[in-house]
This record gives C-alpha cells, structure tokens and sequence, in this order.
C-alpha cells in the first residue's frame, strides 16, 4: 500500500477516476485498474479556501492495491455506460471538468470555481428564495453572472451542527469531479460559516420525495428511467468504494427511506448523491474499520435494511456497544432493497427482479466477505440495463 499522505486533491488527467482516456467513452469510465500511476496530492486547489495543510484532506490516503484489483468495465458495456452517465446537455465529444471546474448547460468551456470573494461579490453573484433546508444549512436559489441559475448552500451556525455540515461539504469537495455526486460550482469556508454552491436545484427533488409525495407521478416515468436510476446509485456505490483511493462506507443509510434521500435527482432527470455528510473511510490493511452513527435513540427503525454485521440491541445501545465496526460491504447488503423501492409495482418489475435474483442473493449472504464487491453488481446492473434498452 502507498503509505504516503495526500494534501492537495489534484489527480492528474482524472486517471485515478475516470480512467485513462479524454474521450467520450472512456472519460466517463470511472477508476480504471490503471488508474493508480498518475496519482498526484489531493487538496484544494482554491487558494482563497486555505484548505491546502487540513487534517481533513491530510488523512485522504490513496490505496494503489485498491484501484488494482478492480474488475475492469467489459467493453461491450461501456456505451451503455457512457450513455447513462452522459447529461442532457452533453454530447459524445463532452469531455468532463477536472478538479476545481465546473460546467452548465449553456457554457462551452469550463470555468473555475467561485472562491469567497466571487460568492460575496453580488455583481457576481445574486441571493433568491429559499429552496429548502436541513436542521444545519439552508438553500437559496442564486443568479450567477445574471444568467446561470444555481443553489447556494449555507450553514445555519448552529454549535452542535456547524462541523456535521462543514465535513459533508468537504465531502462533496472530495468527490468531484464525479458523474455520482452533484456538481459543485463554488465553495467558501471561513470558519464557522461554509457556503457551497451547486448546479440549480430548484426543480430539484430527492428520491424519497419524489416517491412519496408525487407517487402517481413517480409511477410515470418510464420503467426504463426508473432502473437506470437503481443502477447509476449501484454506480455511486462503486466509486465510493474504488473510485477514491481506500474505500468510503456511505454510513447515512438507515432505512431504504433515508438512503432514498440521500440521492436527488436534477430537473434533467439526472440522479446524484448530494448528502454526503457520513462517508468514512476503510483501511482493511491497517485493520481501521469505521463505526457508522446510531439511529435516535438506538432504535433500529428496520432493521432488516440494515446489514446483520451492522445491527445492535437496545440494550448495546444503552452500554454504548452498539457501534459495530464496518466496511464496504455493508452498503451491498443494502442494494437489493433500493433497487426493489425504486422499481416497485413497475411493468417490468417481476422482469428486473428475476434478472438480478442471483447478483442480489449474493448481495444478502450473512458473511460480508462473501458478498459481491460493488463493481460487481454494477456489471450485472449494466448487462440488465443493455437487454432492457434493444
């Protein structure tokens, strides 16, 4: 294992993500086995941040075994990749931003992202409505350069939040530049307030509320839309466990409910992890296996949807043993049931579920260590999704 330790996130020509080429097929096939030689520092590359020497992005270690011993993305498989992951307004000659740029629709080129004097400037940068909000940030609609409409995410300065909320931002940082995680336009920490800006939510609507509160709705989109949602969050699955160095457990997944939540999809009905305030690390190696937060009060709402090696009794709880050590292995066991949520009473349900009967037997086996890895199941996923489109 590189034993080194990365201060600036800077991965040269997006190798250690995307693979090796900038083309448009294989720009997008993310953390290629090869991806490990050109790993250069992880950081910011925004000075006004004064992030370069954190903690935070000084404990990012890259695992070269890791991004060794995945299995490669069959060649008959990548232009249904490549089209799943490509946005509307992309094109098979879009080549992605690299770290620190972004792009919406309507720019030809890449910019850089806003710093803090950028996001203060309001000739720059314009305040609108409130879009929404947690019990630690708030989201308004903004204006950039009287033209580009996108979310401005702040925190609400509360005590027992303010780092919850700063972490998850980093995190979000961490991620980019991804065809998983919501596109991240600027960014301004100065302690204890954080801002963040996003591509344009305000259309915008996580999966658990569009499910829930629009379900007649929900039941039209197209069964083929549904299932390429389920199979881009098996993807998100995938590049959190191989596309960043050692693998990150998506500890925010208490219930198929929650874990639904922790996805939105965009107004060109684009899906993308955008809470990501729990995502610690695995170091198998070294023997650091993180612990995931309890559920309130240390009552398991479901249990079921929980991997067994994560479960805990009340009374553990109560003798503060209920932290059970965990690994990537526990986000498979939760895939079979997200997917069955997101595809629930569709035309082509019975079709689906008896095609990925076998990848998500293996996903429920008791022992962790048996269980596929999450490229694994993508490729099943990626296989079902090409039958499903000819």
């Amino acid at each position: 294992m590189d034993e080194r330790l990365f201060t600036e996130v800077e991965i040269n020509d997006k190798l250690a993500r995307y693979g090796e080429a900038q083309n448009a097929d294989s720009g997008i096939l993310h953390h290629n086995a090869e991806g490990n030689q050109k790993i250069e520092k992880i950081g910011l590359k925004n000075e006004d941040n004064k992030l370069k020497d954190d903690k935070f992005f000084q404990s990012f270690k890259i695992d070269a075994k890791n991004l060794q011993n995945v299995t490669e993305i069959p060649d008959e498989l990548k232009p249904v990749l490549s089209k799943l992951l490509r946005r509307s307004f992309e094109t098979e000659s879009t080549i992605p931003c690299e770290y620190g740029y972004f792009r919406m629709d309507g720019m030809e080129k890449c910019q850089p992202w806003l710093g803090c004097e950028e996001i203060k400037d309001k000739n720059i940068l314009k305040e609108g409505n409130v879009l929404g909000g947690g019990i630690g940030k708030i989201a308004h609609s903004g204006l950039l350069y009287d033209k580009y409409v996108l979310a401005i995410v702040k925190n609400r300065n509360l005590p027992k939040q303010t780092n919850r909320v700063m972490v998850g931002n980093r995190n979000l940082l961490m991620l980019q530049p991804s065809p998983y995680a919501l596109q991240v336009i600027g960014y301004c920490e100065e302690p204890p307030n954080s801002t963040i800006l996003t591509e344009s939510c305000e259309k915008c609507m996580d999966l658990a509320k569009l499910h829930r509160r629009n379900y007649h709705s929900y039941r039209g989109f197209s069964d083929l839309q549904r299932f390429e949602w389920a199979t881009k969050i098996v993807g998100a699955f995938d590049y959190l466990h191989h596309g960043l160095g050692l693998p990150r457990v998506h500890c925010d997944l208490h219930t198929r409910t929650e874990a639904m939540t922790q996805f939105i999809v965009t107004k060109d009905l684009s899906v993308f992890m955008s809470d990501v305030d729990e995502l610690p690390q695995v170091d198998k190696e070294n023997g650091v296996f993180p612990t995931c937060k309890e559920e309130l009060n240390g009552i398991m709402k479901k249990p079921y949807f929980i991997a067994p090696e994560q479960r805990y009794t009340l009374e553990e709880y109560k003798k503060y043993k209920s932290r059970k050590p965990v690994d990537e292995k526990s986000d498979i066991w939760k895939i079979p049931d997200i997917t069955k949520k997101l595809i629930e009473r569709s035309k082509m349900e019975k079709f689906l579920m008896k095609k990925l009967e076998f990848i998500h037997q293996k996903c429920k086996n008791l022992d962790p260590k048996l269980r596929p890895t999450a490229r694994d199941v993508f490729i099943e996923y990626l296989k079902v999704l090409k039958e499903f489109q000819t």
